[in-house]
């Protein structure tokens, strides 16, 4: 019980003080009125955070503080991926707890001393007080924070009758100076978190584009000699959802900007003249990483798949250069899937190459990414063994549908030529369950996990098949 207590001066019939009346009052419903009260204002109702409104005042004290006393802080918007299809397949109820659990998780990677916030939706803030004065050491400390957030979604989440898995995009911003605006520090948290998105289950540093650029086309010279660079690997899977490969990807570790995809800065390698280094780099690493498969007779039977564009299989000698470090690795090349993607392959260009390398054992796929139409008209280029179609391209799935229509066609036309056709960007179950009715039997997508650092993937290999 809360009692609020007050003394009242009491006099007698004259008018002269007599006694003092001390008088308590039961306050109890009025305090947990007011809490509820500023609980509503400042809390989120169904995670138990602060929300915008409390968030937007503790940024700007942190900003203010910073500014004050040369400490660094950052702010760290996330992003939680493949959040609507939890909604769209399990519904609304199931998919409050897993913005609860997040939350739970959340707060596990940060110190008492920093905030986590929900914005609403599946969109959280992080706020990292009293960091480092030096920005650089700052950077650094707030990966450390943003690795563990990411390491913390690598496990499902236990919903009860569904595990869920999902992983964490994540963009941020250090304070620092009191003239950037809370506004604008929210900006570009949330521009980075969408690149990270790119990456998916990646810190992304925000920094001024320029700065980027000269950064990137400064270190891109003997990059692929250095340590930065690693293989990540992104699990694909056969009909009955276990694990039957992966997809090889190249991620820089860069000293400022974290985790960066290829798109980050194969772009800028290719116009600086440094992108054959880095792909010889991804053929001998994912070569390797097949080796090691091979020689392990419980993963003998994965299959590593290699996206390459369509600069790298018209360079000179580059039939040669993958035969090499297949050679080099140790590794048997019935094992390695090259991926051509993009629209404009000139596989007429390519078809002799190509065919060197499928006779060598090596499969050959196209992902065309411009309609089955276009898929259709390649396939009279070039003898290929996989045609890889992107769900994000065909969205319908239902029965009836267009889109059901064009799949249906390329599976058929898949089984008369003998091809193995792969639905790529899988997310839902729902997809999987209906591209199963129509005789698909090969995925790629977050559906089965993010990717992850070639080391790990045998982990995450053995956890998800054992869920199956």
């Amino acid at each position: 019980m809360t009692v609020e207590e007050g003394w009242t001066l009491v006099r007698n019939d004259a008018g002269d003080p007599a006694t003092i009346l001390k008088i308590g009052s039961d306050i109890t419903e009025k305090k947990a009125a007011q809490e509820e009260i500023r609980r509503l204002a400042y809390y989120d109702t169904l995670t138990g955070l602060p929300n915008r409104r409390l968030l937007l005042d503790r940024l700007e004290q942190l900003r203010l503080r910073c500014a004050r006393s040369g400490r660094s802080g950052a702010l760290m918007f996330i992003d939680m991926d493949d959040f609507k299809s939890l909604n769209d397949q399990h519904g609304h109820d199931m998919g409050d707890a897993f913005l609860r659990c997040a939350a739970t998780r959340l707060r596990a990677c940060v110190r008492a001393e920093d905030t986590v916030a929900r914005l609403g939706g599946d969109e959280f803030v992080v706020l990292l007080d009293n960091l480092d004065e030096v920005p650089e050491r700052a950077a650094q400390q707030a990966r450390a924070v943003g690795a563990s957030i990411v390491d913390a979604f690598r496990e499902p989440v236990d919903l009860g009758a569904h595990a869920h898995r999902s992983t964490a995009s994540i963009g941020a911003v250090l304070v620092r100076d009191a003239g950037i605006s809370v506004n604008e520090l929210l900006r570009q948290a949330d521009g980075a978190m969408y690149q990270a998105k790119r990456t998916r289950n990646a810190l992304c540093m925000a920094s001024e584009p320029d700065d980027a650029m000269e950064l990137q086309s400064g270190e891109l010279a003997g990059l692929a000699g250095r340590a930065e660079l690693a293989l990540w690997l992104a699990p694909g899977a056969g009909a009955a959802g276990r694990i039957t490969g992966a997809v090889a990807e190249m991620r820089w570790q860069h000293p400022r900007h974290g985790l960066l995809a290829p798109d980050d800065f194969m772009p800028l390698a290719e116009r600086c003249g440094h992108h054959a280094g880095l792909v010889d780099w991804l053929l001998l690493s994912a070569c390797r990483c097949l080796s090691d498969w091979q020689a392990d007779p419980a993963r003998a039977h994965l299959e590593l798949a290699l996206p390459l564009g369509a600069r790298q299989l018209r360079a000179d000698g580059f039939a040669e250069r993958i035969q090499q470090a297949l050679l080099d690795a140790g590794a048997m090349p019935q094992g390695l899937t090259l991926v051509l993607k993009g629209g404009a392959l000139e596989l007429d260009a390519i078809a002799d190459r190509l065919a060197r390398l499928r006779a060598a054992g090596v499969r050959i796929a196209i992902a065309p990414g411009d309609g089955a139409l276009a898929t259709i008209e390649r396939l009279r280029l070039v003898e290929v063994d996989e045609v890889q179609i992107s769900l994000r391209q065909l969205p319908g799935l239902g029965c009836g549908s267009f889109d059901h229509a064009i799949v249906k066609l390329l599976l058929e036309l898949g089984r008369t030529l003998g091809l193995r056709i792969v639905a790529t960007e899988l997310e839902t179950e729902h997809q999987q369950r209906a591209l199963v009715e129509l005789g698909c039997a090969s995925f790629l997508g977050p559906l089965f996990g993010p990717a992850v650092p070639a080391e790990q993937f045998s982990a995450a290999w053995r956890s998800w098949n054992l869920t199956q």
